[in-house]
């Protein structure tokens, strides 16, 4: 009986050891069967001569696109093309499918498409998707919430909902600023306000008007010898201070550059008196940027910081404005860009050459358009067709009293629009017959070519 009650205990003890082994046994399958060791801890314990082969490097990842460019599409015959985006990786963003298309602006685009044997604006966002219908004739990006569209021959404002906040009854516009648009009917010239729509701020009793900058822009009265005569005003319409014949532009970092009877350019501060001092006079000057503005002595062009001090040397043969640090300057015929210190921060290699936004600007070299980054690195975009030039042209007013006619059409019987003075720069944007179509203060029109010395 004894010996019984012993060999049942044994088979107690033996039980559980037994159910022990098995799970070992289980544990070491599993693992065995997943190829050895988790990962964790081959890696904490590697073998130096491991033959395993070493995985393949992880693709670098494109980082994320933060603007979008128009790219050119060109068709089989190389006569013309559709309009796209690409992002500044290079990609594609949006397919090239419209005739026309104008860069974004607070996140939205106008877009040109074929409607009714004409071109239609309407307004994606930036995945492409259609905002608004094809409804307008013409359009100026979105500025401050609103944006310039045309209707037959005049023009309003929409707001971001694509309400029609302004109605169609200017004959020309401009855009936002500082919470006022400038706007021009029947000749004379004045200005809007988004707070209050469709009654001028600002009457329309200008026969020249810039856009506001802060509290002050400047604007222009022909005298009785159809002369102009400038002045600055300030958001309530009045006049802070006259200045004579001297033509002036539009302000930037309270700033404008001004230009006198004797065709020299000075500075003006927001008191209307000369910045710099009898010394600081230009042959041109545009305005500032970043505390830097362009100007030019003996036929070159330098940088000017706010205390009127050169900061570069007038050395280039043309000069745009600085933005995110670069300015776009041309030297033997090619374009590149340089930094605040005046260092070249890329060759000198580019047909053409824009100025930088969000960190990146458009260049040409022949046809080819691409993005050039901060760095000078380089992203092919597209190629225009053999037709279409990619060198932007200006030109100069020559005229040997009073002021060049722009008029509506190429033609003497077309409406003026306004009067350019003698000296003038302004931006040839096509050519019709024997009349150049300009641009200036954001108004477009046609000049005759004898009256503009297109600079080379």
């Amino acid at each position: 009986m004894a010996r019984r009650r012993r060999r049942k205990l044994k088979t107690w003890i033996y039980f559980p050891l037994l159910i022990i082994v098995v799970a070992i046994a289980t544990l070491l399958f599993v693992i065995l069967g997943r190829g050895g060791l988790p990962e964790e801890a081959t890696s904490l314990t590697p073998t130096p001569d491991s033959t395993a082969p070493t995985p393949p490097p992880t693709p670098t990842a494109k980082p994320p696109a933060s603007r979008l460019f128009p790219y050119f599409n060109s068709n089989s015959a190389g006569t013309g093309g559709t309009w796209g985006f690409k992002d500044d990786n290079g990609d594609v963003a949006i397919d090239a499918i419209y005739e026309n298309v104008q860069p974004f602006s607070e996140g939205m685009a106008f877009v040109a498409v074929k409607q009714d044997g004409g071109i239609r604006y309407q307004v994606i966002g930036e995945n492409g998707e259609v905002l608004a219908q094809p409804s307008y004739e013409d359009a100026h990006p979105f500025k401050e919430g609103f944006a310039a569209v045309k209707q037959g021959s005049h023009w309003g404002f929409v707001n971001a909902s694509f309400a029609l906040t302004f109605n169609y009854e200017y004959d020309a516009v401009g855009d936002f600023s500082s919470g006022l648009a400038r706007v021009q009917k029947e000749g004379k010239w004045g200005y809007i306000s988004a707070d209050a729509p469709n009654n001028p701020a600002i009457p329309l009793n200008f026969d020249f008007a810039e856009d506001f900058s802060g509290t002050v822009a400047t604007v222009g009265t022909k005298d009785a010898d159809g002369s102009m005569s400038y002045h600055f005003i300030d958001t309530s319409g009045v006049v802070t201070k006259g200045i004579g014949k001297a033509e002036a532009g539009v302000f930037s970092q309270g700033l404008v550059a001004v230009k006198k009877a004797d065709n020299q350019y000075v500075y003006y501060n927001m008191m209307g008196q000369q910045q710099f001092g009898d010394a600081a006079v230009f042959e041109d000057a545009k305005a500032f940027t970043e505390e830097r503005a362009a100007v030019k002595k003996n036929g070159k062009w330098g940088f000017i910081d706010k205390d009127g001090a050169q900061t570069v040397e007038c050395v280039y043969e043309a000069a745009e404005p600085y933005a995110d640090g670069l300015a776009a300057v041309k030297q033997n015929g090619k374009w590149g860009y340089i930094d605040l210190s005046g260092q070249p921060v890329t060759e000198f290699a580019f047909d053409s050459a824009e100025s930088f936004a969000n960190g990146f600007a458009l260049v040409s070299v022949g046809q080819e358009v691409s993005s050039i980054d901060a760095q000078g690195k380089l992203q092919s975009l597209y190629i225009l067709p053999a037709n279409v030039s990619t060198q932007k042209q200006t030109g100069v007013i020559k005229v040997t009293s009073g002021n060049a006619n722009v008029r509506k059409t190429p033609s003497t019987d077309g409406e003026i629009v306004m009067g350019i003075a003698n000296g003038r720069t302004v931006d040839i944007v096509g050519k019709e017959g024997d009349w150049y179509k300009v641009s200036i203060a954001g108004v477009e029109g046609y000049v005759r070519q004898d009256f503009i010395t297109v600079t080379p």
